[in-house]
């Protein structure tokens, strides 16, 4: 029921379509307005870490109801309503090379927003190439003796900078992701 990721131009992208079957639950409430109340219920799966589809779920699709009427279950006060749908998916590898903007940064690691909206961290001693200026509160060139304001923005590692990282590994808890990343090869670091 899975589907694999899709590979683009000869690279293995971290988005995947995945076609599920699940039940609903509806509060009594909701049966005046059931798309509704189906929409809000499949609102809670969004930017979330789902171990079942394996990935973050970025958005869904496709909501067809497969029910003329919901079940009630014994005395659970939930009306469920089976529905089949596609979800879209963020599924990271290790290997994979991501771009993202800094969001924050100190000594020992730099934190990444990935599309706008997934973190990543990458550690200080995981960044070739760069050496943290704490003066400035930025990550320089090694070979730039600059204090973060006279160098070439082109050396410099702050705040807004695209930067492209390879995934290490990742931590999946309480339906979040945290990515973790490197820039040691040559083709990592600042995106000009």
């Amino acid at each position: 029921m899975l589907s694999s990721n899709e590979v683009h131009h000869g690279h293995i992208s971290p988005f995947a379509k995945s076609r599920v079957t699940l039940y609903v639950h509806l509060l009594p409430s909701k049966l005046g307005n059931v798309r509704a109340g189906i929409e809000e219920q499949l609102c809670q799966f969004l930017l979330r870490y789902v171990e079942e589809l394996d990935g973050v779920v970025l958005g869904y699709d496709q909501v067809e109801l497969l029910d003329k009427s919901g079940r009630i279950l014994s005395d659970n006060p939930f009306v469920h309503i089976q529905v089949r749908l596609q979800f879209i998916l963020f599924r990271p590898t290790a290997g994979l090379r991501l771009e993202g903007r800094v969001a924050t940064m100190f000594e020992n690691t730099i934190a990444v927003l990935v599309y706008g909206v997934l973190n990543a961290m990458i550690g200080g001693d995981q960044i070739e190439g760069f050496e943290w200026r704490s003066s400035r509160q930025c990550w320089v060139r090694s070979s730039s003796s600059s204090p973060c304001m006279d160098a070439e923005s082109s050396e410099i590692i702050t705040i807004g900078s695209l930067g492209a990282f390879r995934i290490t590994s990742f931590e999946k808890s309480g339906g979040l992701l945290l990515i973790k990343g490197h820039m040691l090869d040559d083709d990592l670091g600042l995106v000009h």
